[in-house]
This record gives structure tokens, sequence and C-alpha cells, in this order.
């Protein structure tokens, strides 16, 4: 009877053994040939790049329009601020300030690097990851959020911020055939 079950521990030990071997074996197989597709895709990637050179850009226009945006958005220039109703008709929301700021712009990063302790299989132990960091006031932003700020004037003088969900328009020059919202609210 002892004999019977050292011969079935071994072969429970036996098995398990090969059956871990064959484990780590398919493991290596699926690295390997993880690297092979990775090596292709390069020297595909190197081959593109040899066949289509980057475009030869001399003037640099994009960026001194986009550098040109920037400075406008740093003054403190008149503006106006519109939406557009169903049908297609332009309301003036204000006269504003500035060009109005997305709602989901941050002060801080949104995301934070973090350094992941553990066994992540085939990534590296304490593999640098990523999470979300919330703002000063401790709550984090959403992603894609379709608001804007508008910095409408009170006409006396001052600035009051306005939370604007819907699509607007902000131009530095009046728009003709424009109604006043303060109008349309008081109507009827």
């Amino acid at each position: 009877m002892k004999f019977f079950r050292a011969l079935t521990m071994a072969a429970v030990a036996a098995l398990s053994a090969a059956s871990l071997a064959a484990c780590y074996e398919d493991k290596a197989t699926a690295q390997t040939a993880e690297s092979t597709r990775s090596a292709q895709v390069q020297r595909s990637m190197e081959e593109a790049v040899r066949q289509v050179p980057a475009p030869q850009i001399t003037n640099y226009q994009q960026l001194r329009w986009q550098t040109f945006l920037y400075e406008l958005q740093d003054q403190e220039i008149a503006t106006y601020s519109y939406y557009s109703d169903m049908d297609g008709d332009l309301h003036l929301i204000c006269e504003s300030v500035g060009y109005g700021m997305n709602a989901s712009i941050q002060i801080t990063s949104p995301e934070r690097e973090h350094i992941a302790r553990g066994d992540f299989g085939q990534y590296a132990n304490n593999a640098l990851t990523t999470l979300p960091q919330p703002e000063q006031n401790g709550l984090y932003m959403p992603e894609g959020l379709a608001a804007t700020w508008v910095l409408c004037s009170d006409g006396e003088g001052g600035i009051r911020p306005v939370y604007w969900e819907p699509e607007l328009i902000v131009t530095p020059f009046p728009l003709n055939n424009v109604r006043d919202i303060r109008e349309s609210t008081t109507e009827g």
C-alpha cells in the first residue's frame, strides 16, 4: 500500500512538473512570436520612412498661424459670444473678453506616473504606468467636456464668467442678423 501511495505521489509530481514546463514553453513561445512580430513591424516602418520621406516644409505657415492664435488668446481682447439655435439663428450671449476657455482645461497634468509593483506576466516587474490625477480642489476633470467658460462683460467695466454648454461662436467683431439672448428670454 505504501509503495502504491509513493508511486501515485511520484506520478502526480511528474505530471505537475511536466505541465509547468509546458506552460513555461508556451509563454516563451508566445514571447518569441511577439518579438518576431514586433521586429517585422519595425522593419516595415523603417522601409516606409525610407520610401516616403518627411515633407519638405520650408515656410512653417501653420506654426506661424498657431503662434498668432496663442498670442491673441494671451491678450485681453474684446469679443462677442453667440450661440446658434436649432433653426440656425444666431443669438448674442454677451459682449465678452477673450475667446472663451474650454471647461475641461486643467492647470495640472491629468495623469501622474506610477510604478506598479509586482509580477505582470509579459510586462517587467515594477512597470511604469499612469494614474488619473485630481485638480487642486480634489476633483477629477472629465474628458471631452463640451462646455466653455465665457468671460462676459457686465456692462459696468467688470467681467462675469458664464458657463455655457451648447457650442458657441466667439468673434472679435459683431455679427449681423443676430438676436440678443436677453431679449429672447424676456419675451412672452
